[in-house]
C-alpha cells in the first residue's frame, strides 16, 4: 500500500513503464534529456518515477509516450490507456492546477507538484470522495472523506488510512471523536450513538477496551471495559442513589462487590453470573 517502484524497459520510440507487482498503477514519468553530443545523439535519464498506489485509490497503468511536451503552459493531454489530463503543463509533468480523467473511471483534481496531486479532490469510481492532502499519491495530512452509502470522516490521514484525531459520522446517525490507527479506532475517544447513549474512554478495534465511561438512559458505568464488555473492576449506577460497586466479567457483575441503595450497603459479597450469591 505504499510506494511501488517501477520497473523501466526501454524502446526506441516510446517508454513503457510496467510493475513488477501489480498492473493497477500509475508512473508518473519525470523525463529529462540531461545531455546531447555532437553527433546528436541523446542519453535520456528517467528520474523521479513514483507509482502511487493505495487502497483508496485504484490507479491504472499508463504507457507515457516519449514526446511528452516539453513546454510549460495550459494543456489537454490524452494518454494510450485512454486516461485524459487538462491543467497546467510544466516539466513534462502535470505541474499546478488540473484535472485527471482515468480510464478506470476515477477523477483527481487540484493542485499538481511533478506530476504529483498535492492538495485537491479524488472522485473513486466506487461513489466515494476525498477532499485534502495528498503526499506520494496518498491521503495524508487532513482531509475528509464523504461515502457513497453517507458516511464520512474528517480528520487526519498517514499514508492513506485514517491515522491521528478524526471524526466519523455515519449514516445510521452515530458519531465517533477520536483517535485512529490504521483504520481503526485505537486509543481516546468519545462515540455517540442515534438513542444519545454514549461511551467516553479508551478503544481497541473499534470497541470499548481499557477505562472509559458509558451513559445511557439515565444508568451510568464507569470502570474497565475488555474488548466492548464490562470486565475487570466498574461501577454501575442506576440511579444517584443506587449503584453496584465491583468486579465484572463479560458484561456481567462476577467477583466481589457491594451493591448500595441509598448510602447503605444492602449486599456485599460474592456474585456470580450477574447475580448475588453469598455474603464476604
Amino acid at each position: 500500500m505504499g510506494l511501488c517502484q517501477g520497473k523501466k524497459m526501454y524502446k526506441v520510440d516510446k517508454i513503457v513503464v510496467k510493475d513488477n507487482k501489480s498492473s493497477e498503477n500509475l508512473c508518473v514519468l519525470n523525463e529529462n534529456i540531461v545531455t546531447q553530443n555532437e553527433n546528436g545523439k541523446s542519453q535520456l535519464l528517467i528520474q523521479q518515477m513514483k507509482s502511487q498506489i493505495a487502497s483508496c485509490i485504484n490507479y491504472s497503468q499508463i504507457e507515457s509516450e516519449i514526446n511528452l511536451p516539453i513546454g510549460e503552459g495550459y494543456l489537454e493531454w490524452t494518454y494510450q490507456d485512454g486516461s485524459r489530463y487538462e491543467g497546467f503543463w510544466k516539466k513534462m509533468a502535470p505541474n499546478g492546477q488540473g484535472k485527471l480523467w482515468m480510464a478506470n473511471g476515477d477523477i483527481f483534481e487540484g493542485q499538481f507538484v511533478n506530476g504529483l496531486l498535492v492538495q485537491g479532490s479524488h472522485i473513486s469510481v466506487n461513489g466515494n470522495t476525498y477532499n485534502g492532502e495528498f503526499v506520494d499519491g496518498l491521503y495524508h495530512g487532513y482531509g475528509q472523506i464523504i461515502e457513497f452509502l453517507g458516511d464520512t470522516y474528517s480528520g487526519q490521514f498517514v499514508k492513506g488510512m485514517k491515522q491521528g484525531k478524526g471524526i466519523m459520522k455515519k449514516s445510521d446517525g452515530t458519531m465517533y471523536d477520536g483517535e485512529w490507527n490504521q483504520n481503526i479506532q485505537r486509543g481516546f475517544g468519545l462515540c455517540v450513538w442515534k438513542d444519545d447513549s454514549r461511551y467516553e474512554g479508551q478503544w481497541e478495534e473499534n470497541l470499548m477496551h481499557g477505562q472509559g465511561t458509558y451513559y445511557w438512559k439515565g444508568r451510568k458505568y464507569e470502570g474497565q471495559y475488555y474488548y466492548g464488555q464490562k470486565h475487570g473492576k466498574g461501577k454501575y449506577y442506576w440511579n444517584s442513589n443506587t449503584y453496584y460497586d465491583g468486579e465484572w466479567s463479560n458484561g456481567v457483575q462476577n467477583g466481589e462487590g457491594i451493591l448500595v441503595i441509598n448510602q447503605q450497603v444492602v449486599q456485599s459479597g460474592i456474585w456470580k453470573a450477574g447475580v448475588f450469591q453469598q455474603k464476604k
